[in-house]
């Protein structure tokens, strides 16, 4: 199980749940899973596969940053009892962005991408589980791109890896329309890497490892003695 917290500018806190035996919940670089909490894999040395682990990673931070920036899930749809997105989170990254300098295609057409996912919501809600898929931002991004070049042809792959990845990303966006926007707006999420959220994400790592700690510390106080 891998859980996101969006409560900060440019970082999020993962929780790592590997309690159900030596599993990792993620598939590290390159490998691609299609259920992430049943994919065997290596894991890092420093993180236990027995337990819940919270660390702090950019890919799926940066993932969600993105679907806030274009209002993923909010737009033409019901508003639910707990925010996707932090109120004001909006607002808070364009001020970063003015500091910090940075302009993407993300930012240019985040009116562009809300329009086109709110007008058929179910067609993309796997966005929000996508990167809960991979370990790096490299192995996502390398994922849709094989996905693109196969045009959505699982027999198009060129590598095992690239045949699971394919296989996950076609279930989950089965249509040429449904392809070309997930992978336009996966383009435009690196694009934004570059541009803002790598250094945003370098400036906030101090406090997002205070973060991590101090849930760490919450969470085994709960543990049964």
């Amino acid at each position: 199980m891998l859980l996101n917290f969006r409560n900060t500018i440019g970082g999020a806190l993962t929780l790592l749940c590997a309690s159900c035996g030596p599993r990792a919940p993620i598939v590290t670089l390159p490998g691609v899973g299609t259920d992430p909490a049943r994919t065997p894999t290596t894991t890092t040395p420093a993180i236990p596969t027995i337990g819940w682990q919270f660390s702090a990673a950019e890919h799926t931070s940066l993932w969600f940053h993105s679907l806030a920036l274009v209002r993923l899930g909010v737009s033409g749809a019901p508003a639910g009892p707990v925010p996707l997105y932090r109120p004001g989170y909006i607002n808070d990254v364009a001020v970063a962005r003015k500091r910090l300098g940075g302009t993407s295609t993300l930012s240019q057409r985040a009116a562009e991408f809300d329009r086109t996912f709110a007008a058929n919501p179910n067609d993309y809600s796997g966005l929000q589980f996508l990167p809960l898929y991979f370990q790096t931002s490299q192995a996502l991004f390398g994922a849709v791109d094989a996905w693109d070049r196969a045009q959505g042809n699982v027999r198009g792959a060129t590598s095992q890896d690239a045949q699971r990845g394919i296989a996950l990303l076609a279930s989950m966006f089965p249509s040429e329309v449904q392809r070309r926007n997930v992978v336009d707006f996966t383009r435009a999420v690196q694009d934004e890497q570059r541009a803002f959220f790598h250094a945003d994400w370098l400036e906030q790592q101090p406090r997002l490892s205070q973060l991590a700690a101090a849930a760490r510390t919450d969470w085994n106080g709960l543990l049964p003695q």
